[in-house]
């Protein structure tokens, strides 16, 4: 494997792993959106 393929590969993963990432946060924060709204009193 050459360095280039190696580090499209990193590059690659990283991308995955911060797409991963975003997604969790817009999750939890809808999620906790979501508690509020259900606890209104």
């Amino acid at each position: 494997m050459s360095s280039q393929a190696a580090a499209q590969m990193l590059q690659a993963i990283q991308d995955k792993e911060k797409q991963t990432q975003e997604k969790v946060k817009k999750a939890k924060a809808a999620a906790a959106k979501k508690k509020k709204k259900d606890k209104n009193w």
